[in-house]
């Protein structure tokens, strides 16, 4: 299996764990002031707590903040962190001439474009040769109309650094047709117009149409989005979106098509937007394990740390670090889910996800029927069965011919260099499950479970009490 960008630039079979919303700086709110989280600490208790990849946000190349962004990059390198530069040069390719502050990319002549390549390259001279420089962060959350525009930039950005990450962050697949055509910071200008994303049209469909827009501009390095499941709907607070299983079937076929990774966001706390709640322990645990069986090759945090623009949402928990800087209960967690991810990571990241299972009745928090017909959107909710996209969900897959549970259990089903590779999760936030799965002969196994390796020789395993959200990793070895 061909190694990532990734693999290649640190010489190991390291998993990316991003912060989306790195250490913010000082500001004062409502009178109140708030200390700089760009310090040393912070980024080495990132670094402790298994970050190894810091987005830039606030502070920018091009802005009175690029000061900052020097701070961070030496900070990340003193902590063992890599950085993804934020150049605010990448407005400039993006605008698409619905703000009538702005001009757009593609009304510019081939002269221009020609001269704003030279100025992206010049700008980022600044910091491409810093030893924690990894790339740079480009652009959030793009509408189709910005495609032409960050292709361009793309390739003017590999043809010179071609073992340097460009990286977007797309949108998710369950918002209106106007992020989606125009994106997140001009959605508001127009309304659109295309038939193929308007609303009505399946999720699948929509996302479907998105991506290969993406794709037919050029193609990048690696697929990446944020799209969060735990919300409220209505007056049900405790249902999950069925986004956490739908869209990381569809990015794992783009994924698969194109030869590039994906990258999977965590909901890192909640309350930012109205809907999204906060986390518990056992969802943390199940959105991380899920995007370990889908096949993800990378976790995103967002919030990482809290963000100075999230002041205005009141007293709310979110980030591993609050607004003063203090660890909350989100880096507790997360220094311990990590060990798991951290111990998996040599096998996920030469594995490639062949199938997936689900066996086992779901055991959720879910309403009645009756409540659930209520809503308006209910058939976001996950009721237990798959949402369907790209024929991966199968009865069963190779050596493994039976799977008990006394409650849900997902399981993808991978090819690690040539080994059959298993990595079960209890597909629950309230309920413990117990697991028995049966082969078609004696085997060799390797288990991996709570960062926690140990051998087995057998025809069938048994896991007793896995804890809701939670994931092990069963390899059979030749």
């Amino acid at each position: 299996m061909e190694k990532s960008k990734w693999q290649k630039a640190f010489g190991e079979d390291v998993m990316p764990i991003g912060a989306y919303c790195s250490p913010q700086p000082a500001t004062v709110y409502n009178g109140v002031e708030y200390p700089t989280k760009i310090t040393e600490k912070h980024y080495q208790m990132l670094a402790d707590m298994g970050v190894n990849l810091v987005y830039g946000h606030v502070e920018q190349i091009g802005t009175e903040s690029e000061p900052l962004v020097f701070e961070a990059l030496d900070f990340c390198n003193k902590a063992g962190i890599k950085y993804l530069v934020r150049d605010c040069i990448s407005y400039q390719y993006v605008a698409n001439g619905l703000n009538p502050d702005e001009r757009g990319y593609q009304s510019l002549t081939q002269e221009e474009k020609e001269n704003l390549h030279k100025t992206f390259i010049e700008s980022t001279k600044k910091y491409i040769n810093h030893p924690a420089c990894a790339g740079v962060s480009f652009y959030d959350e793009p509408g189709i109309i910005s495609f032409a525009g960050i292709a361009d930039a793309q390739r003017v950005f590999k043809k010179e650094y071609p073992n340097k990450i460009f990286y977007v962050n797309l949108s998710p697949n369950n918002i209106s047709s106007e992020q989606l055509e125009f994106g997140a910071h001009y959605a508001r200008f127009k309304k659109s117009e295309d038939p193929n994303i308007r609303i009505g049209v399946p999720n699948d469909k929509r996302y479907e149409y998105y991506l290969n827009k993406y794709f037919e501009a050029g193609i990048p390095d690696l697929i990446s989005y944020d799209s969060y499941p735990f919300t409220t709907l209505e007056n049900i607070e405790t249902v999950i979106h069925n986004t956490l299983w739908e869209i990381q079937q569809i990015v794992n076929v783009f994924g698969k098509k194109y030869g590039v990774p994906y990258w999977n966001f965590l909901q890192i706390g909640g309350k930012w937007d109205g809907w999204y709640r906060e986390v518990n322990y056992a969802e943390m645990l199940l959105q991380i394990h899920i995007s370990l069986a889908y096949g993800a090759k990378g976790i995103e945090l967002f919030p990482c740390c809290f963000p100075n623009d999230f002041l205005t949402c009141g007293d709310i928990c979110c980030g591993v670090f609050d607004q003063y800087g203090n660890p909350t209960k989100y880096y507790h967690w997360l220094s311990v889910i990590f060990k798991q991810v951290k111990a998996v990571e040599k096998y996920l990241m030469n594995s490639e996800l062949k199938n997936t299972i689900t066996a086992g009745k779901y055991s959720g928090l879910l309403p009645s029927k009756e409540e659930i017909n209520k809503i308006q959107w209910n058939e976001c909710i996950y009721q237990g069965e798959l949402p369907e996209y790209g024929n991966i969900n199968v009865d069963r897959y190779k050596e493994l011919i039976a799977v008990d549970a006394t409650s849900q259990v997902f399981i993808g089903c991978f090819d690690c260099d040539g080994e059959t590779l298993y990595y079960l999760v209890n597909n629950s936030i309230v309920s413990a499950t117990n697991v028995k799965l049966t082969f078609d002969g004696v085997y060799n196994f390797t288990v991996v479970k709570d960062g926690k390796e140990v051998a087995q020789a057998c025809s069938e395993l048994y896991f007793q009490c896995v804890p809701a959200g939670d994931g092990i990793l069963i390899k059979i070895n030749k």
